[in-house]
């Protein structure tokens, strides 16, 4: 299994807040080399963004991130909707 992450970032007065879909993939068997999305979870944090950098905003959003309800997160990640919620 993989993990990879895609985000929305924003940095305001300060603060780094992202919100990240943490989706977890599998290769595919079919005898072809590609990824496919197992299931998925979104995030929202924030960061001072005096210290931290985007990538280490969406890095800590993802690890320490506040889980967001399954209809917030389709809403910001429409690409997802079709692939389980990890709950």
């Amino acid at each position: 299994m993989l993990k990879q992450n895609c985000s929305h970032y924003w940095n305001s007065n300060g603060y780094a807040v992202a919100v990240v879909a943490v989706v977890t993939s599998q290769i595919s068997l079919d005898g072809h080399a590609r990824e496919i999305p197992f299931d998925w979870a979104c995030y929202i944090g924030a960061t001072e963004s005096r210290i931290t950098s985007k990538d280490d905003t969406i890095r800590s959003v993802a690890l320490n991130g506040s889980k967001l309800s399954q209809a917030h997160a389709v809403a910001l990640f429409p690409q997802f909707a079709e692939v389980r919620y990890r709950k």
